[in-house]
């Protein structure tokens, strides 16, 4: 259960890194480094792009509606509601504001915090997605993704660094506004060079402590429920561990954290 796909990993580290540097405070945007923040936006479509290859499959697996619910709520929403009662203790944003974004519809209304709007996105797509079984369209903007899980990636310091970061990409993606609002102005200026590697890092460290307090036990919380229900369905426990993976994707193991 706690194997993992490094290419999986690693396209998760590359785009949260688009992310943070996207949304980083630049002293200066000449060269690479204006490039890097000018489209890191490509980063939130690679985050799109995985969702619907790897949830297709499980739904292409298991289409039942509830549990696609029940194990997309477990990996979503703890942390989220763990940000939006820090912003409530920190902040005096009024209620209703939570509100709208209790209920994601940060992409009709001003969301609290600006980048939660892809969760939203996200949620819209999970919550038709199930009823409709599916659309070719987005399984087919995961064959890139494909190709490169099936094919392999090269195992060396640089990949396997990626792939750490990317294991905990959606806490580092969903608490890094934080860190770039509320702690780096409190060292240095965020606009300068030492504010911008002290975002970078903090936002780095911040995600992967979170993750291991709210994140992963939740998740093994899912996990636990999910396969002891499913075991008493089958006498074979890793079919169920399996359930939702193409078949590229069984023989390396498919991450529970997807």
């Amino acid at each position: 259960m706690n194997m993992r796909i490094l290419a999986l990993d690693v396209i998760r580290a590359v785009a949260i890194l688009l992310v943070l540097g996207r949304h980083a405070c630049w002293p200066s945007t000449s060269g690479p480094i204006g490039y890097w923040a000018e489209n890191g936006w490509l980063g939130v479509d690679l985050f799109f792009v995985l969702s619907g290859f790897l949830v297709s499959g499980l739904l292409f697996k298991n289409p039942s509606p509830l549990v696609f619910y029940y194990r997309r709520g477990f990996k979503i929403y703890p942390s989220y509601w763990a940000l939006l009662l820090v912003t409530a203790f920190i902040t005096n944003v009024p209620a209703t504001q939570y509100i709208t974004d209790f209920l994601f519809f940060q992409s009709y209304t001003e969301p609290i915090w600006a980048h939660t709007w892809s969760l939203a996105v996200e949620e819209h797509f999970y919550f038709i997605l199930p009823l409709f079984l599916l659309t070719g369209f987005y399984l087919g903007a995961g064959m890139l993704i494909s190709a490169l899980v099936c094919g392999g990636i090269t195992v060396n310091t640089i990949t396997k660094s990626l792939g750490y970061v990317g294991v905990f990409s959606y806490s580092i993606y969903l608490w890094h506004p934080l860190v770039l609002v509320w702690i780096v102005p409190k060292f240095v200026p965020k606009t300068s060079w030492l504010g911008v590697g002290l975002y970078f890092a903090l936002s780095i460290l911040l995600g992967i402590l979170l993750a291991k307090i709210i994140e992963f036990p939740c998740l093994k919380i899912r996990d636990y429920k999910f396969i002891k229900e499913k075991t008493c369905e089958s006498s074979s426990p890793s079919s169920v561990v399996q359930a939702g993976c193409p078949p590229c994707l069984r023989k390396s193991g498919l991450a529970h954290r997807c």
